[in-house]
């Protein structure tokens, strides 16, 4: 792939690289935790894995188009089978696939995307090639532990990407929870028998 080819921000700017590299993470925190829960000999399937790892995405987008990335971050439709979500001014789909192997359903345009792609075609978006382009998060897994790659790409009605572009990932997809430090003031209070027994101690170290 060649990341030098038409970044995504020369073909829409509110695609800036920190944006996309916030969802990457997203991508690669919510694969290394499935993995780790991921129990075969229980019977969880491949199946179930692609299950679980969908509905945390789309939670910890939600949360975060709520929170932290209110500004540019947005889900346009949640209904626990379809989502769709805009970085900016663009509506995108997040599928686990690579850029060379996409099936048809990846390739469907619905409402609500059809409308947002209408409003984004009026405005700033004036690139006439990407009018029947369809752009994706394609998550790429390695089938061990977690995210492999994750590809911004543009996908025709064929299933061909255009302009594929690479997302830097962080590289530590597991988070880290501090270990809390034990609490520090006076000691403890010496109750009842202890207290005693403590005063014998006390004296007989005097004598």
């Amino acid at each position: 792939m060649n990341n030098e080819d038409l970044p995504p921000w020369a073909i829409e700017p509110s695609l800036q690289l920190h944006r996309l590299k916030v969802v990457a993470s997203v991508f690669e925190t919510v694969w290394s935790e499935v993995y780790d829960l991921h129990e075969p000999s229980k019977g969880d399937s491949n199946w179930s894995l692609g299950c679980r790892a969908y509905s945390r995405t789309c939670s910890r987008l939600s949360h975060a188009a709520r929170e932290e990335h209110v500004d540019w971050l947005r889900i346009l439709r949640d209904t626990g089978l379809e989502f769709l979500f805009a970085v900016g001014s663009v509506p995108f789909k997040f599928l686990r696939a690579s850029p060379q192997r996409t099936v048809l359903r990846h390739r469907e345009c619905g409402n609500p995307e059809s409308d947002a792609r209408e409003q984004l075609l009026l405005g700033s978006f004036a690139l006439p090639e990407f009018a029947n382009l369809l752009p994706r998060f394609l998550v790429e897994t390695d089938g061990l532990s977690g995210v492999k790659n994750v590809v911004l790409g543009w996908v025709d009605a064929n299933g061909n990407t255009h302009h594929p572009f690479d997302i830097p990932l962080s590289g530590s997809q597991k988070l880290v929870t501090p270990t809390p430090k034990p609490p520090t003031g006076p000691p403890a209070p010496v109750l009842g028998f202890d207290r005693d027994r403590k005063k014998k101690t006390d004296k007989k170290t005097e004598d």
